[in-house]
């Protein structure tokens, strides 16, 4: 069996190639990256996968990284997961103007490892199933996420008009709280699932919502028939996933070149 480590990155690859598509937006792929630009001002909206880690980047690969974005005028980030010598990794990456913004932590389980949650008083999670709900969904993740105003714009804009329909093994939830939205959460189905975009916004914070939200969006997937869970988490989102049944698999370097 494919070891888990390599069925993460098959998943993060899935998962840029399906927002390319429904976005209409460039990707280029090879053995060695995978390139994606949602034609962003900010690096957040143009993301680019190094599949393999295990040695130091090369001269190639970086020119190749480079010539994309470069072509599209755009500032990246740059994924880079499980590297063998992580310090000579980003010393590298340093040297070639690129900007270590976070190690964040690949993580996965099975269905014998989810930990029940309980649903938080008053709230319900439901799927995005129409356009103008997955703008609703785009400004509820923005808040929880705190990003500045300009870029939640931008978000809107990008994914004005499209159907949640067009992409039927990425399911975008909300839950709510009478009418109002407060979380989010993202699945997507393949033979592993994949959870992105879990979010709470600051004033719901501390009420077990986004653990909840990732429960329900775990179990839907596996419930599914997919055999795992995968998620990568931020530092501060890791003892949620851990009470949830999720383990560590590798850390993850998220680059910045502006």
């Amino acid at each position: 069996m494919e070891p888990l480590i390599g069925r993460f990155l098959r998943n993060e690859a899935e998962y840029l190639r399906i927002l390319s598509e429904v976005t209409r937006s460039p990707l280029e792929e090879d053995d060695d990256l995978l390139m994606a630009s949602m034609r962003g001002t900010h690096p957040f909206f143009n993301e680019a996968l190094i599949k393999d880690a295990s040695s130091p980047p090369s001269r190639s690969l970086l020119w190749t990284l480079e010539c994309f974005y470069q072509r599209h005028e755009q500032p990246y980030m740059v994924h880079a997961c499980c590297a063998a010598e992580p310090e000579r990794f980003r010393g590298i990456m340093a040297e070639n103007g690129y900007t270590l913004e976070a190690v964040n932590t690949a993580m996965a389980m099975d269905a014998s490892s989810l930990n029940p949650v309980p649903r938080p008083s008053g709230l319900r999670v439901r799927s995005v199933d129409s356009s103008e709900d997955l703008i609703r969904f785009c400004r509820t993740a923005c808040r929880g996420n705190e990003l500045p105003p300009s870029l939640e714009e931008e978000l809107v804009h990008l994914m004005s008009g499209i159907d949640p329909g067009s992409a039927p093994r990425l399911t975008p939830f909300i839950a709510e709280r009478g009418d109002e939205p407060v979380a989010t959460s993202v699945l997507l189905e393949s033979t592993d699932c994949g959870v992105y975009f879990v979010s709470t916004i600051p004033e719901e914070r501390g009420r077990g919502i986004g653990a909840w939200i990732t429960y329900e969006t775990v179990k839907r997937g596996l419930s599914n028939g997919c055999r795992s869970a995968l998620v990568e988490a931020s530092p501060a989102g890791i003892p949620m996933y851990h009470r949830i049944g999720f383990s560590d698999l590798a850390l993850v370097d998220e680059y910045v070149k502006l």
